[in-house]
């Protein structure tokens, strides 16, 4: 991702919630790297839409399971909505695969 994408990408006021997402996207960039590939593999089956829970819980599958990480590795529910609206924004042409709702601010 340029850094204009996420410039524009990441919001100027952050809500606790954010800033999580954010710290977390920067220390774990392989869970961005694998949600977008499991995203274009949904998107290359043919659907118009799906959901971005599903391809988190992929996301949580392969890095708990096919990987054996015995560490127990986590990623917390509240980031599948910013990594889903970080897609939207990363790919524009593509937003509408996801469905969103409005987000909790804290």
């Amino acid at each position: 991702m340029s850094n204009k994408t996420l410039k524009t990408a990441v919001p100027q006021k952050m809500s606790k919630l954010e800033k999580e997402f954010w710290q977390f996207h920067k220390d774990n960039p392989h869970i961005w790297l694998l949600f977008r590939q499991f995203a274009r593999k949904a998107m290359a089956s043919g659907r118009k839409t799906y959901s971005s829970n599903a391809i988190f819980e992929r996301v949580r599958w392969w890095t708990d399971i096919d990987t054996n990480d015995v560490d127990g590795f986590k990623i917390n529910n509240n980031h599948r909505a910013y990594y889903t609206r970080l897609f939207q924004a990363t790919y524009p042409n593509q937003a509408h695969f996801f469905r969103t709702r409005s987000v909790r601010r804290d």
